[in-house]
């Protein structure tokens, strides 16, 4: 799970709390990297660039992510 924001912001902590119960339903321990910078467009091009395996989620703020223009989330 990749967090566009700082460790110990609240998207992180909210990020971090459905962790129990993703391991008990899934058997795995989920992993939470934090890459934050550029209003979450780091991770968010991380994400992107990630192999389609389903293994990878972005958590960020939709009012950041959606007004966002296009063409920086591209590079």
């Amino acid at each position: 799970m990749v967090v566009g924001y700082a460790p110990g912001n609240g998207v992180d902590i909210v990020a971090r709390l459905p962790g129990e119960a993703m391991r008990s339903a899934l058997g795995q321990v989920p992993v939470v990297e934090n890459r934050h910078g550029v209003s979450a467009i780091i991770g968010a091009r991380t994400v992107a660039r990630a192999p389609a395996d389903g293994y990878n989620l972005l958590m960020a703020a939709a009012g950041e992510i959606s007004a966002t223009p296009p063409c920086s989330r591209a590079r």
